[in-house]
Parts: structure tokens; C-alpha cells; sequence
């Protein structure tokens, strides 16, 4: 039987847990967590629920660094995870408590509660304890293949933190704002977090704010009342065809200031007022944001509301770049070949080891959305089988005449040269002729700034 430790400062969600939970878990109680160390040495724990306001207990029975009740639980949550990494972590907060349930998240636990919803909802909390448990000990190939069915495709660190991340946020129906650059993937990591929810048969629908002109995004997310006298037919708005499922806020940041303050009222009570109309319409629907700007600095300039900021970043999720999961790119390329061949109807081509690892080496600002449209320029430009020549000869168009350099270094990919060989040949014969300068150096090898100053180091080159 798994073994649940509850650290409260009352007994109350022992008693709970005891009268309604007894025969699928054994549950454990501490009042404080003074002696924590000794009792995850004397003791196996499977999963722990930890409150966050400590008020009943004595000071000297609080571990933070300042006498603060309030937050306890989060003091005993960052000394849990200075013992173990391995051991889930729901918190249980008040209701409304927003601030302190995402520090938790970002603290490391696994899930957050508000305490309002136990009473009566044994089967709520039962199951998000087993999900709780058998993520902790999921084998990250299964998690690989779920995630892959789904049309996102890694198996680096870096993609499987952010699998598990879209698969919790999954299980909560609060707003997601998935923060990433453009290209990174956040369109497809919604769609994600939607099919792996209750919500999953029920509409996605995906608002692209920045096409829309910022004189119709009113209309286009509440809708048109119709009126006789213009002529003007009634028609749902985006908040209305998303009810029952879910509606995604692509690139939130671009949205008026105006139409800010009337977002926030739709996530505070679900209702809606068509634009010309007079009649409140409930919608039920989750909301999920994505942005690629930083919005803790648009509200410092004044570009976005502070409170709706805080409302949308409940759970918030970083989509990483492409420059993040670099041993993500092979199975990406053979992902975008295999979609690109059941797209078209055509026979799916090859390509060369020595193809993917040049691939693999290359910079990529424009993330996951330019390596599928590379990859997709290679597939025409070959015959059934990408190589390093058809890459290489792509290349070469895309280079001036007058870039010599390059062309010279690009043409040694077919003679069999290394690619991280070739870079250097080409950094160093570009140092010798532009003296070290730096600007030149980039220009005329089309290598990142960032990059350069890194290879320059590790070529011993000033």
C-alpha cells in the first residue's frame, strides 16, 4: 500500500484523508517539520500533501529563515526538495490563492490543491495522488511515445521536462501562458495540453491575434449583436465557439490595453457581451495564453495590465528553443520527412547520416518552424535521398558570389571534411583577413555573434 505523509499544522486533512482514503493509501502525520531529515531516512513515503499556512503551531516550531506562518509551507517545500528530488509534492492552499500555489509549482512540487474543494470530492483528490505517484515513477520512453502520438516529437531532458509539464497542466482546467520564442512550438503545446484534457472532444480553437487588425480583435473574440437597422447579422465570437473546450490567446502580449480590462472581467466570471448586444452569455471554456515577449516588462512600461498578468500566469510553461534540444533534431527531421510523405502522398525520401549531423550544427533562429521548412526545401531539391551534396548545394545558392569563403569552405562538405573542421577553417582564414574584427567576421561567415565569440575562445583566436 503506498505511504502518503501529510505535514499540516492541524490534523484536520489527516482525519479526512483517514475516514475516506484508508483502504488505497497509508497515510503518516507530521505537525511541523523539525525533524524532517530523520523521518525520510526511517521512512519510505510515496507522496506528500503539504499545507502552506502554518498559523497553529508555535515559532519555534517554524524552519523558516523568517518567522513567517503564512509561507511555512513553502519554507518546508524548499527543504524537501534539498533532501529529495524524487518524492511528489501536492501543496494545499486556500482557495484563491494564486501568488502562492505557483510558487510552489515553480518550488518543485508537483500540484496544488485549494483546500475548499476536499469536502465531499474524495475521488478528486484520490486521483490526483495516484496521477501524482505514477508520474514520479513513469518510464520516460512511455512518456516519449505518448507525446510523440501527439505529434510532439524529443527525447532530450529538455523535451521531456516540458512533456511533463503540458501533461500536468492537463490535468488542472486553470490558464496556461506558455512563454517561448517564436517557432519554438507553443501553438502545437497547447493543442497538446487540450487533447490530453477533459476537454478534449470538445473544441480547440486557435486565436491568432497579431492577424488580426487590432480594430476587429473586439469582434472577432466576443462577437457581433446583430442590429436591424445596419443590417448586421448576429455571429459568435471566439469565446462562444470555444465553449466547452478550449480557446488559445496566441501572442496575449499584442493585445490592446483597451481590450485588456475586458479579458479580465471574461476570466473572472465566464460571461460574455457580444459587441452591440446587452445580453450576458455564460461560456464555459479554459483559456491557455502563449507569448513570445517578456510581459513582466510590458506591464513595467505600462503595455499590459498588471492584475490580468498575474491571472494568466497561473501555470506557466517554458516552450524551449531549438538551440535548447540540439539532440532533439534527428528525430525532428525524420518526424517533419514522415509528415511531409503522408501530406503529399509520396514516397518518404532518405537521408544521410552526415546530412542530419550537419543539420544538427547549424543555427537555428527561427527554431522548429525554420528546420521544417529546410527540411522541406531538401526534400524537393533531392532524388529520394537527401546527402550532405543536396544541403551543401542549397547552401551555395543561398551565398553571394562574392562570399567566396564561404562557398570555398561550403564545397568542402562534399570532399568528406567534418563540419566542425570546415568552421574552423573558415573562422580562422576570416580572422587572418578581417584582422580580428569581430562584425566582419560575422557577416562574411553568417555565424551568430554568440556563437563566434565561443569559437574564437575555443580556437585560442583574439
Amino acid at each position: 500500500m503506498r505511504t502518503i505523509l501529510i505535514i499540516d499544522d492541524s490534523d484536520g486533512t489527516f482525519a479526512y484523508c483517514r475516514e475516506f482514503l484508508s483502504k488505497e493509501f497509508n497515510f503518516h502525520y507530521l505537525r511541523n517539520a523539525l525533524n524532517l531529515d530523520n523521518y525520510f531516512k526511517e521512512n519510505k513515503i510515496d507522496l506528500i500533501l503539504l499545507d502552506r499556512n502554518f498559523q497553529e503551531i508555535p515559532d519555534n516550531e517554524l524552519i523558516g529563515p523568517i518567522k513567517d506562518k503564512h509561507n511555512e509551507g513553502i519554507h518546508i517545500l524548499r527543504k524537501i526538495r534539498g533532501i529529495t528530488d524524487s518524492i511528489p509534492v501536492i501543496m494545499l492552499t486556500s482557495y484563491g490563492d494564486f501568488t502562492s500555489a505557483e510558487q510552489a509549482i515553480n518550488l518543485g512540487a508537483y500540484d496544488y490543491l485549494e483546500t475548499d474543494m476536499l469536502s465531499g470530492s474524495e475521488s478528486l483528490l484520490k486521483n490526483r495522488i495516484l496521477n501524482a505517484i505514477r508520474r514520479s515513477n513513469e518510464d520516460p520512453s512511455e512518456l516519449i511515445k505518448k507525446f510523440s502520438e501527439l505529434g510532439m516529437v524529443g527525447s532530450s531532458p529538455v523535451a521531456i521536462e516540458l512533456f511533463k509539464s503540458l501533461e500536468k497542466a492537463a490535468l488542472s482546467d486553470e490558464p496556461v501562458l506558455l512563454l517561448g520564442p517564436t517557432g519554438a512550438g507553443k501553438d502545437l503545446a497547447a493543442g497538446t495540453i487540450h487533447k490530453l484534457s477533459p476537454r478534449r472532444n470538445a473544441p480547440f480553437i486557435n486565436c491568432n491575434l497579431p492577424e488580426r487588425p487590432s480594430s476587429m480583435i473586439e469582434s472577432e473574440l466576443f462577437g457581433v449583436e446583430k442590429k436591424a437597422a445596419t443590417g448586421v447579422d448576429s455571429r459568435r465570437g471566439y469565446f462562444e465557439l470555444a465553449s466547452g473546450g478550449t480557446l488559445l490567446l496566441n501572442e496575449i502580449g499584442e493585445l490592446p490595453i483597451e481590450l485588456q480590462a475586458k479579458l479580465l472581467r471574461v476570466i473572472e466570471d465566464k460571461t460574455i457581451y457580444r459587441v452591440g448586444g446587452e445580453n450576458p452569455i455564460k461560456a464555459d471554456f479554459r483559456l491557455i495564453y502563449a507569448t513570445n515577449k517578456n510581459l513582466e516588462k510590458a506591464v513595467g512600461n505600462g503595455f499590459f495590465r498588471e492584475d490580468l498578468y498575474y491571472r494568466i500566469k497561473k501555470i506557466s510553461i517554458h516552450v524551449p528553443p531549438l538551440s535548447e534540444r540540439i539532440e532533439d533534431i534527428p528525430a525532428l527531421v525524420y518526424s517533419i520527412i514522415e509528415g511531409w510523405a503522408n501530406r503529399t502522398g509520396n514516397e518518404r525520401p532518405e537521408i544521410s547520416d552526415r546530412a542530419i549531423e550537419t543539420l544538427k550544427h547549424r543555427d537555428w533562429p527561427g527554431n522548429i518552424r525554420e528546420l521544417k521548412g529546410v527540411v522541406e526545401a531538401l526534400i524537393k531539391d533531392s532524388d529520394g535521398i537527401i546527402t550532405l551534396g543536396t544541403l551543401a548545394n542549397r547552401e551555395m545558392r543561398k551565398i553571394p558570389k562574392e562570399s567566396a569563403e564561404q562557398r570555398m569552405i561550403i564545397a568542402g562538405y562534399l570532399d568528406g571534411k567534418t563540419l566542425a573542421d570546415l568552421e574552423r577553417e573558415l573562422i580562422e582564414h576570416c580572422h587572418k583577413k578581417y584582422d580580428g574584427d569581430i562584425e566582419k567576421i560575422a557577416d562574411s561567415t553568417g555565424i551568430s555573434r554568440s556563437k563566434l565569440y565561443d569559437r574564437l575562445r575555443q580556437y585560442n583566436l583574439k
